[in-house]
C-alpha cells in the first residue's frame, strides 16, 4: 500500500453548529497509515508541539523487529515519522529535547529460556540513535503507566512480580507489588521501590498533578505489610491512593473497597484528576447490555461522588476521557446500541464522543461514522484548540481504493486516522453519505426554520426523540416549539443541531 501519499481533506456534517461550546463536528481530514502487512491500531499520544503519534501493532508476531509499530503525523495528518519496536508501545512522548521516548513491555532478562515482561525505557533522538534502559526481574514485571516529568525524568508505574529471590531490586512483599521506577532524562535509574503486602498489589491508574508529583491508584488485596491498615480479613480488592513525589517520598492519602465502585469496573479504564476528584470512564458489564461508565472519586478522602452509566441495550463502553477549559469532561469509545442514551443514532455502531458536566450529565454527544469499519474505534485525544482526532481501523479496500491497487494480496487493513474540526474546510465531499444542508437561522427566534433542502425532516430532542415531522418542506414551522437545544434530522440520517430562542 502507498503510506500517506495521500491526504483527503472533506468536510462532514454530523452535528452542525460551530458553537465553540459544542463537540467538533466538521471532519477537517483523514489519512491512512501503515505497512503492507496487516496493522492493528491501538493508541493516540499527544506530543505537546502541535504534532500527534499513533501506535499498534503488525501482524507476525513479536519475532519481528517493527512488531510494534508507530507513526507520527502533524496536525494536518501528514506523516512526519515512524519506526518500530519488538513489543507493543504503552506510551510515547516528546521530551524537551526533542527526543521520542517510549515506554513498553520489553524482555530484560530470561530464565529457564523463558521471555519475562519487564519495564523498558527507549530515547530515539533526532540523530536516529537510540538508548534503551530496561528494568526487571526474573519475573514479569508489567508497565501500567508511564509520566514524563519533563526536567525531572520520567516515572513508571506498574507490578512487579515480587516472588523472585535474587532480584536486583526492592525485597519481595508478597504475589505480585506495585512498582515505581524513577529515571533521570537520560532514561538512567534514580530510584525504585515497591509498594505491597503478602497478597497480589498493583496499580491501576495513575495521573500527574505536575512534574513533580504524581498521584496513583494501586489495587490490593492485601493486609499486612505496606497495607495493614486495611481492614482486609477475606482478601477484598481496596483501591488505595498515593502521592508520590520525584525524591520517592510517598503519602498514603485514602482507600474505597473496589465494590463501592463497579463489581465489573476494570483496571484498563483511564483516569483522569481535576482539582481534587479522579475520574475513571470505562467499559462496564459484558456483551450485550455493557454501559460506557463514570466514576468520580474524591481521591483525598475516598468518596465517592457519583456512578454515572451510559449508553442502551445492547454494547456501548467508552476508552478514554479528557478535560474541556470549562471543566466538562469528553468521553470515547463506541456505541452499538440505538435506544436509552443513544436514541436517533443512525448506525448500530459508530465511535461515540459525549461531553458531559461536572456532574455527569450529558451535554452532547456526536457519532462520526468515517470510512473505516464503523465499530473499530481503538482511541481518541482532544486537541490544545479542543478539537478531536479519533483512531480508527480501515478494514475495507473499498474504503479508501486511492490508496490501495488491483492486486488480491494486498492486505487492507491499516489505521485510519481522521480529524474532527469546529470550521469547516473549502473542499467538501459525500463520500460518506452525509449531505452540506444547512438551516437557518440558527439560533432561532421567528419560528421558521429554513433549510436549502426541501426534503422530508424530523426535530428530535437532545436524546434522539421525535418531536414533530415535516414532509418535504424547506420552511419548517417551529412557534410551537419551548426554547432550547434540538436536532434536525434530514431523510438522509445526518442532524443538525438546532437552538429554539
Amino acid at each position: 500500500m502507498q503510506s500517506s501519499k495521500y491526504i483527503i481533506i472533506i468536510t462532514v456534517l454530523l452535528l452542525a453548529s460551530d458553537v465553540f461550546s459544542q463537540l467538533p463536528i466538521h471532519k477537517q481530514w483523514e489519512n491512512i497509515y501503515g505497512t503492507a502487512d496487516m496493522d492493528n491500531p491501538d493508541k493516540l499520544f499527544d506530543l505537546g508541539n502541535g504534532n500527534y503519534a499513533a501506535s499498534g501493532f503488525v501482524n507476525g508476531g513479536q519475532n519481528r523487529e517493527d512488531y510494534g509499530h508507530w507513526f507520527g503525523f502533524d496536525q494536518t495528518g501528514n506523516e512526519i515519522i515512524s519506526g518500530g519496536t519488538n513489543v507493543t508501545i504503552e506510551d510515547l512522548v516528546l521530551s524537551a529535547n526533542k527526543e521520542y521516548v517510549f515506554g513498553y513491555r520489553g524482555v530484560c532478562r530470561q530464565n529457564f529460556k523463558k521471555n519475562f515482561k519487564d519495564f523498558n525505557l527507549t530515547i530515539l533522538d533526532s540523530t536516529g540513535a537510540i538508548k534503551t534502559n530496561c528494568f526487571g526481574t526474573y519475573g514479569d514485571e508489567y508497565l501500567m503507566r508511564f509520566m514524563n516529568l519533563n526536567s525531572n525524568g520520567y516515572l513508571l508505574l506498574g507490578d512487579k512480580d515480587s516472588n523472585d529471590p535474587d532480584s536486583l531490586y526492592s525485597q519481595s512483599k508478597g504475589s505480585y507489588d506495585a512498582w515505581f521506577v524513577k529515571t533521570d532524562n537520560e532514561g538512567l535509574l534514580e530510584w525504585e521501590m515497591s509498594i505491597g503486602g503478602s497478597n497480589y498489589d498493583g496499580v491501576a491508574y495513575a495521573n500527574q498533578l505536575d512534574d513533580s508529583t504524581v498521584i496513583a491508584a494501586i489495587y490490593s488485596y492485601s493486609n499486612d505489610s505496606d497495607f495493614a491498615f486495611l481492614e482486609n480479613e477475606n482478601a477484598e480488592r481496596f483501591l488505595v491512593f498515593v502521592e508520590i513525589n520525584v525524591n520517592g517520598k510517598i503519602k498514603y492519602l485514602s482507600q474505597l473497597l473496589f465494590t463501592d465502585l463497579s463489581q465489573q469496573t476494570t483496571v484498563s479504564s483511564n483516569s483522569l484528576i481535576i482539582g481534587d476528584y479522579f475520574y475513571l470512564a470505562g467499559p462496564v458489564g459484558f456483551g450485550a447490555g455493557t454501559n460506557g461508565e463514570l466514576i468520580k472519586i474524591n481521591y483525598k478522602d475516598g468518596t465517592v461522588a457519583y456512578k454515572k452509566t451510559y449508553g442502551g441495550s445492547d454494547f456501548d463502553g467508552f476508552f478514554n476521557i479528557y478535560g474541556r477549559e470549562n471543566g466538562n469532561l469528553v468521553l470515547g469509545g463506541k456505541s452499538k446500541s440505538t435506544d436509552g442514551d443513544l436514541q436517533g443514532k443512525n448506525s448500530p455502531f459508530n465511535t461515540w464522543i459525549m461531553e458531559v458536566d461536572t456532574a455527569g450529565n450529558i451535554v452532547d454527544q456526536i457519532f462520526p461514522l468515517g470510512r473505516g469499519t464503523a465499530g473499530s474505534f481503538y482511541d481518541f485525544l482532544l486537541t490544545d484548540e479542543e478539537e478531536i482526532i479519533v483512531l480508527s481501523a480501515n478494514g475495507s479496500k473499498e474504503n479508501f481504493p486511492e490508496h490501495y491497487g488491483p492486486f488480491d494480496h494486498e492486505i487492507p487493513t491499516d489505521f485510519y486516522i481522521y480529524k474532527l474540526g469546529y470550521n469547516p474546510v473549502s473542499s467538501i465531499s459525500d463520500k460518506e453519505g452525509f449531505q452540506g444542508s444547512s438551516a437557518y437561522p440558527n439560533p432561532n427566534n421567528t419560528g421558521i426554520l429554513n433549510t436549502n433542502l426541501k426534503a422530508n425532516y424530523s426535530l428530535l430532542d437532545i436524546q434522539g426523540r421525535t418531536l414533530k415531522s415535516f414532509v418535504q418542506s424547506d420552511a419548517l414551522d417551529i412557534s410551537d416549539v419551548q426554547s432550547g437545544t434540538y436536532l434536525l434530522k434530514y431523510e438522509s440520517g445526518a442532524t443538525v443541531r438546532i437552538v429554539v430562542e
